[in-house]
C-alpha cells in the first residue's frame, strides 16, 4: 500500500507543477486584464466555501460507524475522484484565442535557455521570484502552528474544527480583499497584503508560545494563516501576468515554478529545527524572513498599469 500512496502522491504534486504553469498562462489569455483580478478573487472565495462544506462532509463520512472505517476513506477519496474528473471536463468548454505557433516540437534546451535570458535581462521577474521565495520560505513553520497549539491552548484538541473554519474564512476575506486590489490598485498591492499576513501569523505564534493570551493569538494566527495562503500564490500569478507579454509568459511562470520547486523542502528542513529547539525560536527566525520578504514585496514594481473597472467585463 505505501508504494501505491507514494505514487498517488507523487503523481498528485506533479500535476501541480504541470497546473502551476498552464492555468495561469490560460487565464492570462481567456480572461480581461480588467476581471482577472475578480476572476482569482472568486475562484479563491468559492474555494474557501467549498473547503469548509467539505471539511463538514468529510467529518460526516468518517463518523459512520456502521461503515468499515477503510470504506470510509475509500468514498472520501471517490468523492474527490469524481471531483477532479469534472475539473478536467469543465475545461473542454474553455476556448481560447488563437496564437500563431512557431513549431509543435518541444525544445527544452530552447526553453531553458530562454528562462536563463529572461532571468538575466528583466531585473523585476528576479525580485519577484526571490521576494516570493523569501515569503514562501517563511510559511514553512505553518505546517506546526496546529502541533504547537495542541501544546500551549489546553483546549486545542476540542478546538481543531474552529481553527479549520477560521483557517477557510481568511482564505474567503484573502479572494475577496485580494481580487479588489488587484482590479482597483495592482498586483503588487495584493501581494504586499499576503506578506503582511505572514508576519501577523508567524508573530502571533510567538507570542502565544510566550503565555500571552495563547487561545485568542491562535484564533488570530488561524485566520491569517488562511488569509495569506489564499492571497500569496495567485497575488504572485497576477504579478507575472501584468509583467509578462503574451509571448513571454509560459516562460516566465515555468521559471518561477522551476525555481520556486526548491521550497518544498523547507518543511522538511522546518521539522527538523521544531525538534532541535524552542518552537517560538523557529516562529520567529521565520517571522524574521517574513520581515525580509515585506521588504523585498515593497519595492516590487508598480508601473505596472491598475485594473480599473469596466462595465463591459464579464
Amino acid at each position: 500500500m505505501i508504494p501505491i500512496l507514494a505514487l498517488t502522491v507523487m503523481a498528485f504534486y506533479t500535476s501541480e507543477g504541470l497546473n502551476g504553469v498552464s492555468w495561469p498562462a490560460m487565464v492570462g489569455r481567456v480572461v480581461p486584464e480588467s476581471f482577472r483580478g475578480r476572476f482569482f478573487g472568486i475562484g479563491q472565495f468559492l474555494s474557501g466555501v467549498g473547503a469548509a462544506v467539505a471539511g463538514l462532509f468529510v467529518n460526516r463520512v468518517l463518523a459512520l460507524q456502521s461503515v468499515p472505517r477503510a470504506d470510509r476513506w475509500a468514498l472520501l477519496f471517490l468523492c474527490g475522484f469524481a471531483g477532479f474528473v469534472l475539473s478536467v471536463g469543465s475545461m473542454l468548454f474553455i476556448r481560447e484565442k488563437p496564437a500563431p505557433r512557431e513549431t509543435d516540437k518541444v525544445d527544452l534546451r530552447r526553453s531553458l535557455g530562454r528562462m536563463w535570458h529572461y532571468l538575466r535581462e528583466d531585473r523585476w521577474l528576479r525580485r519577484v521570484i526571490i521576494a516570493q521565495l523569501t515569503v514562501t520560505t517563511s510559511s514553512a513553520a505553518f505546517f506546526f502552528l496546529i502541533v504547537r497549539a495542541g501544546q500551549v491552548v489546553p483546549a486545542a484538541k476540542e478546538m481543531i474544527g474552529t481553527f479549520v473554519v477560521l483557517q477557510s474564512a481568511g482564505s474567503a476575506v484573502a479572494a475577496l480583499v485580494g481580487g479588489w486590489l488587484v482590479d482597483r490598485v495592482g498586483s503588487w498591492a495584493a501581494i504586499r497584503s499576503a506578506a503582511g499576513a505572514h508576519i501577523v501569523v508567524l508573530l502571533a505564534a510567538m507570542l502565544a508560545g510566550l503565555g500571552v493570551a495563547s487561545l485568542q493569538l491562535y484564533l488570530v494566527a488561524f485566520f491569517f494563516m488562511g488569509f495569506a495562503g489564499g492571497a500569496a500564490w495567485w497575488s504572485f500569478s497576477a504579478f507575472l501576468l501584468d509583467l509578462a507579454s503574451e509571448e513571454r509568459r509560459p516562460i516566465y511562470l515555468a521559471t518561477n515554478g522551476i525555481l520556486a520547486s526548491v521550497t518544498a523542502l523547507n518543511p522538511v528542513i522546518a521539522g527538523a529545527l521544531f525538534e532541535s529547539v524552542l518552537p517560538e525560536a523557529v516562529f520567529g527566525g521565520a517571522g524574521v524572513l517574513a520581515v525580509a520578504g515585506l521588504v523585498l514585496v515593497w519595492t516590487l514594481r508598480q508601473g505596472l498599469p491598475a485594473k480599473s473597472v469596466t462595465t463591459d467585463a464579464p
